[in-house]
């Protein structure tokens, strides 16, 4: 969000906290893009961040080493946003 506040468009903005640091770490080649044969970690949004940054933040479902987890089963499990 910081990125496209500065004026940098969102599609440059993501792919700096994706792909760039992957490839500036040299895991390029596991992780950072979508592609066959890589590590399929990665957020499924409500809402386009292209549309509007923001929207990397309504995360519906999060998938971490071939799982899927929907996020408000995650938080619902830990307790968050939940009185006691």
């Amino acid at each position: 969000e910081l990125y496209v506040a500065a004026g940098i468009p969102a599609r440059d903005a993501l792919r700096y906290a994706t792909s760039v640091p992957a490839a500036s770490m040299g895991l390029a080649y596991e992780v950072g893009t979508l592609q066959p044969g890589k590590r399929a970690d990665l957020v499924v949004l409500d809402a386009n961040p292209l549309d509007n940054i923001s929207n990397v933040r309504r995360v519906n479902m999060v998938m971490t080493r071939g799982r899927l987890y929907r996020t408000a089963d995650v938080w619902r499990v830990i307790g968050f946003g939940t009185r006691h």
